[in-house]
């Protein structure tokens, strides 16, 4: 009986989350005792009972499965507001050093001086089973962030989680209409190289440069745009300079004094002078087409990033944006 007793504790502990159990035999019966989520927990059998006394006590130990301390205890009870103190550097990825921390709190503190839009740049070594995007969103409405009574301002979050590394910028407020697919594809574009490069830190330095230009434009160009304008820029400069010499060549050609022309070659050539020994093809022109190759795993058809227009944090917030793998 006793011992089928201590096989019957031992299964229902497998059965249970817990960090540690211990089972001793008494005189009085058999006392296993483990950690579980909800606390302490004490089984006792007692001698010639068939019943199982169970008691759970204490405090929940940590087994690596809860949110973050920022999260509120009752999501939907949680109500926005602001926090004009929270840091607008929060690296618990450990990317960056305390030097470089201090750089970019002092240029993000610039750009919010500025345009009057909040802007926070959040790195994690986890995403807690969550999307990129919504852990973003969570961590801006639930930490304070955001300007004005629609909380307006974006977060740039860099997951470092092994197999779901990349980035997501969140947009809340009025500010959103910056963050078009567009925009986001060109702000990700500029960005992309330094991550994956592993050099973070002028990464941000490089983003923090596109969100200025973004406010200050309305709109950043795109890397490939840019290069078609500097192809049309070299056919203009050839063209200018194909028709500036054949002008001059028209002028020297005019001032030139030719002799009569023959109206037949034969008087030209030699009798049996010609003896070709070698005949070689030279061609003058070539055509080459490219096409991109674009990674199905990077996103929307627009280049490379994933993009959504509108979607909503786990506590009700209306946000876009987007981001990219790494």
């Amino acid at each position: 009986m006793m011992k089928r007793l201590i096989g019957f504790l031992m299964i229902a502990f497998l059965l249970l989350p817990f960090a540690a159990v211990s089972v001793s035999a008494e005189e009085d019966g058999v006392i296993a005792i483990g950690d579980t989520e909800e606390g302490i927990m004490t089984i006792e059998a007692l001698p010639g009972e068939d019943e199982v006394t169970v008691n759970i006590e204490g405090d929940p130990i940590d087994v690596g499965s809860e949110k973050p301390s920022w999260y509120p205890a009752d999501v939907s009870a949680f109500t926005d507001f602001h926090n004009e103190n929270a840091p607008r550097i929060v690296d618990d990825a450990d990317m960056f050093t305390d030097a470089q921390e201090k750089e970019l709190t002092s240029r993000i503190n610039a750009l919010i001086d500025k345009y009057g839009q909040d802007l926070v740049i959040f790195t994690d070594k986890s995403t807690y089973d969550l999307s990129r995007g919504v852990y973003a969103a969570d961590f801006y409405q639930f930490n304070g962030y955001g300007k004005g009574n629609d909380y307006s301002g974006s977060v740039l979050f860099i997951s470092m989680e092994p197999g779901n590394r990349g980035w997501w910028t969140a947009a809340r407020g009025h500010v959103r209409s910056y963050y078009t697919e567009e925009n986001i594809n060109s702000i990700d574009d500029r960005l992309e190289p330094y991550m994956v490069n592993g050099e973070y830190y002028e990464g941000m330095l490089n983003y923090l440069e596109s969100i200025d230009i973004l406010y200050e434009k309305g709109s950043i160009p795109r890397e490939k745009q840019n290069g078609k304008a500097a192809v049309l820029g070299g056919l203009l400069a050839a063209i200018t300079a194909a028709l500036s010499g054949a002008t001059r060549n028209g002028v020297l050609k005019s001032k030139m004094k030719t002799v009569q022309k023959a109206e037949k070659a034969a008087g030209y050539f030699v009798n049996n002078s010609l003896n070709l020994r070698y005949s070689n093809n030279i061609y003058l022109y070539s055509n080459v087409v490219r096409t991109q190759h674009v990674d199905p795993d990077r996103g929307s058809s627009g280049g490379g990033s994933s993009y959504s227009g509108s979607y909503s944090s786990s506590g009700g917030g209306s946000f876009s944006g987007g981001g990219r793998s790494f």
